[in-house]
């Protein structure tokens, strides 16, 4: 339903616009100790294990609301990995490895072939991996009960994460010998490895930990020689990396699809993204606490563990107490093409602590196919705040007649929708207002969104068939992109411009349909 859009959500959006990024809400659990812990992972949204200094392992149930203390006490331990709740493995310092099948009731220590610390352990299935220091590689093939040395006896460096995307195919991330970040790359369970090393930016530095979507989609969190914090992404399964930074040193990473994710680290600092690593926010963690670790085990729920004890739980989705409510100012909302509706949006935070929103509008006609999404802009409510907004949005000269749905999300755009509203508007047909446009007319419309991220829609009306080309031209005038070039039948279409790894600025739509030619401007933004 794009052309319901395209101007009156601009004016809506620069209200509820605010200057902290999109979120969920971040509650610090109680875990009764104050010594720091190094890694974290849940089996589900309830069931997990911390694990920190003094061999402390940390034990809940209920999503974090308690914690039992099941530490086999010893070495400080550094990573962790749970099979379900009863079955898991714990790596540390001086090559330490325990492994309990009572929930950590009984813990028994496993040969590890190595004394190089063990930072880093991931499993999937019975095979696993373990990262050391030293570039020390260690092997599982029976869900830890036994271990290979894979490489050890190298100067410096390390591995301080890993992981398994299925039990042939693998990844260590860490540092070599000479402070730059190294990656190693298993297909055949751990057996051998495929290593490569390269620059965060043209900054030395290292990789503290790493989580791979697939053989080829890998990301990787760490930080610089100078401790500014990084993100590094493969999408070749780690031969080439481009490489984000940011403020804050990054400890931990994890995705729980593949568009959602999470990153941690020092000065409290969480990062969020829904896009798949195009974009990352920073989320509002409410504490300052070097963060070491995360868990991402459902889209609702996540956990970060740090220095001091910290645990921090992640509720996103159904869980944020937010609500929101949209009005039309006079239903039903019958309107003419040219012509405005009215509404009003109230947000809602119905919890104590402070909260923090997209809000985006989606339109779609009814059966006709036809969809669009404005936004997102971020909104923050105090506890128990609320903020409503009355906008009126004009209905462009060339909507085509029908039903629509008009809807506003509160949530984290774009996958998590927390609350939303909609109201239905009917669109009369364009021929009975004056003005509007003929169809015997070529007719090229805006781009919708316009400013717009990543993506736009452009839609065009042929009053008869043609060849048809739609070009997309920067400011020098270079083609960037030719989304159409063919015969096309007369009426109406769309086509998407996908605009992912193309600069922010102004660019040109130009359509041609025979020896007719239009076009428009539309700008990208970041």
């Amino acid at each position: 339903m794009h052309p319901l859009l395209r101007a009156g959500l601009a004016a809506l959006t620069l209200v509820l616009s605010a200057p902290l990024s999109a979120q969920g809400s971040w509650q610090l659990l109680d875990t009764n100790t104050t010594t720091d812990l190094n890694a974290v992972h849940f089996v589900s949204a309830d069931v997990g294990y911390a694990v920190g200094d003094a061999g402390t392992v940390l034990k809940t149930l209920d999503g974090g609301l308690f914690w039992t203390d099941v530490s086999p006490g010893g070495p400080d331990l550094f990573g962790v990995h749970f099979f379900d709740a009863s079955t898991g493995v714990v790596v540390g310092d001086g090559g330490a490895i325990g492994r309990t099948t009572d929930a950590g009731a009984t813990w028994s220590r496993v040969p590890s072939g190595t004394s190089d610390p063990l930072y880093s352990v991931a499993f999937a299935a019975t095979v696993g991996l373990a990262g050391a220091g030293s570039q020390t590689i260690l092997r599982s093939v029976d869900q830890g009960a036994s271990w290979t040395v894979v490489q050890s006896g190298f100067f410096g460096g390390g591995f301080f994460g890993a992981d398994m995307v299925d039990d042939a195919n693998g990844v260590v991330a860490g540092q070599n010998s000479i402070f730059s970040p190294l990656v190693g790359v298993t297909d055949d369970g751990g057996a051998t490895f495929d290593f490569s090393t390269f620059l965060l930016d043209n900054n030395e530095g290292s990789l503290r930990d790493v989580d791979a979507l697939d053989p080829l989609q890998v990301f990787a969190a760490g930080r610089t020689f100078d401790f500014q914090g990084a993100i590094s992404e493969s999408a070749d399964g780690g031969q080439t990396w481009a490489t984000t930074l940011f403020a804050d040193p990054l400890y931990g990473i994890a995705f729980v699809s593949d568009d959602t994710g999470l990153a941690v680290g020092g000065n409290g600092a969480i990062l969020k993204t829904s896009d798949a690593g195009q974009t990352w926010t920073a989320e509002a963690s409410g504490t300052t606490a070097t963060l070491n670790g995360v868990s991402f085990p459902t889209p609702e729920a996540a956990y970060a563990a740090g220095d001091g004890g910290t645990v921090l739980k992640g509720t996103f989705g159904a869980g944020v107490p937010v609500t929101l409510t949209l009005t039309p100012s006079d239903p039903p909302v019958e309107v003419f093409p040219g012509e405005s509706f009215a509404f009003t949006v109230t947000v809602t935070n119905t919890g104590g602590q402070a909260l923090t929103v997209d809000l985006w509008a989606e339109g779609t006609q009814t059966g006709g196919g036809f969809s669009v999404t404005r936004g997102p802009r971020t909104l923050t409510l105090a506890g128990g705040a609320s903020q409503q907004v009355t906008r009126s949005l004009p209905v462009p000269l060339d909507a085509p007649a029908g039903a629509y749905t008009f809807t506003v999300n509160a949530g984290d755009f774009p996958g998590d929708v927390f609350a939303s509203d909609s109201f239905p508007v009917t669109v009369l047909a364009p021929e009975a207002t004056a003005g509007a446009t003929s169809p015997g007319t070529l007719a090229l419309a805006p781009s919708a969104p316009n400013p717009f991220r990543e993506r736009t829609a452009i839609g065009y009306h042929l009053p008869e068939g043609a060849h048809v080309t739609l070009r997309v031209y920067n400011a020098l005038g270079q083609e960037v992109a030719r989304l159409v070039d063919g015969h096309q039948a007369p009426g109406r279409h769309e086509v998407v411009f996908d605009a992912r790894g193309v600069p922010a600025g102004i660019y040109l739509v130009r359509l041609e349909a025979g020896s007719v030619i239009a076009s428009r401007t539309m700008q990208l933004v970041n």
